[in-house]
């Protein structure tokens, strides 16, 4: 098993369901402006946008250099 996909191949798989998981997990998890955030195997970064998009401070990191 390998880390190292495209952001597009990781798009086909999960795409359809990152972003709306994204918004019903940020709010399942209360983040809201000023949250600090540490989303670890960020992927290609639906979580990541999500949470700054409601302005909270967000570090991230993912095995995949092509996601990174």
């Amino acid at each position: 098993m390998s880390f190292v996909v495209s952001p597009d191949a990781y798009g086909r798989y999960m795409g359809r369901y990152a972003e709306p998981l994204a918004t019903v997990f940020g709010a399942f998890a209360g983040i809201a402006a000023g949250t600090k955030l540490l989303d670890v195997g960020c992927g290609p970064g639906a979580l990541t946008a999500h949470a700054r998009s409601v302005g909270a401070e967000v570090s991230a990191i993912d095995p995949s250099p092509p996601f990174v």
